[in-house]
């Protein structure tokens, strides 16, 4: 599918307010996703489940490897049921300027590195510490809500997604301690 092909299906859904079926080139499953702003390289948008709005993401668009709209019942219901978020004030030019506003932020956030091959993918929840020209140096918390003692270098041509303000990240960030600098 050609990436131009792939911009106007998002953009078609995002003047509908439709959520759209996207599998990723590193995933066998499929995504429901809210198309909220779109740029020539990314698109940011709310995770749809079970007819949940669930947080924002930002993804590539060169990693769609199938992409359609769900004009059906399903959006019916969306539309009579769920409010729509307003899109962040995110800049999605690039990883810099997602990770900069991010940053400024200042909330918690999940960066995966996401692969078919499990054994090469990496979830990372925590905090932006600071942005460089080409990765983001980040502080993660473990699944016991402790707090790494280093910060690590993520380099944004390894990053598949960011996901931030979803349910996960909010209410797990309520019950740990802020970072001791």
């Amino acid at each position: 599918m050609k990436k131009i092909d792939k911009i106007s299906i998002l953009n078609e859904a995002l003047k509908k307010e439709l959520v759209c079926n996207i599998i990723f080139n590193y995933d066998a499953v499929y995504f429901n996703l809210l198309p909220l702003s779109i740029s020539d390289k990314f698109v940011l948008s709310a995770e749809e489940d079970d007819f949940i709005i669930d947080g924002f993401c930002i993804r590539k668009i060169s990693d769609i490897k199938k992409i359609r709209q769900k004009e059906n019942i399903i959006a019916k219901i969306l539309k009579n049921e769920v409010e729509i978020p307003k899109a962040p004030n995110v800049n999605i030019e690039s990883w810099y300027n997602v990770f900069s506003d991010l940053f400024k932020i200042g909330k918690n956030v999940i960066i995966e590195i996401e692969s078919l091959n499990d054994k090469e993918c990496e979830f990372n929840i925590g905090k932006i510490i600071s942005v460089g020209k080409n990765y983001v140096l980040f502080r993660h918390f473990d699944a016991e809500g402790i707090w790494e003692e280093d910060s690590f270098r993520i380099f944004f041509s390894e990053i598949t997604s960011v996901t931030f303000e979803s349910r996960y990240v909010s209410i797990f960030s309520k019950y740990i301690d802020d970072i001791l600098e």
